[in-house]
C-alpha cells in the first residue's frame, strides 16, 4: 500500500483523507483525541495546521519501505 500523506503515532498509520467536506464530523476522524490535544496546547486544529480535514487510522505498520529520491 502506498501512503502519500499520514502520521504513525503508537505504531498505528493514520492516512490524510483526499476528500474535502466543509461539513466534516470531526469526530469521526482518527486523530480527533491528538487533535483536541494539539488546540489546548497550541491554539490550533491539526486540520489548520495540515489543511486537511479527516484522517482514517489504516491500522498498525508492520514494515516501512521508503524509496529515497535522487
Amino acid at each position: 500500500m502506498e501512503v502519500k500523506n499520514g502520521i504513525i503515532i503508537d505504531g498505528v498509520l493514520h492516512e490524510m483523507s483526499e476528500s474535502f467536506n466543509i461539513n466534516f464530523d470531526c469526530s469521526k476522524c482518527s486523530l480527533n483525541k491528538e487533535c483536541n490535544e494539539c488546540e489546548m496546547k497550541n491554539e490550533a486544529y491539526l486540520c489548520d495546521v495540515m489543511g486537511c480535514f479527516c484522517f482514517v487510522n489504516r491500522g498498525k505498520v508492520a514494515d516501512i519501505k521508503i524509496d529515497k529520491e535522487d
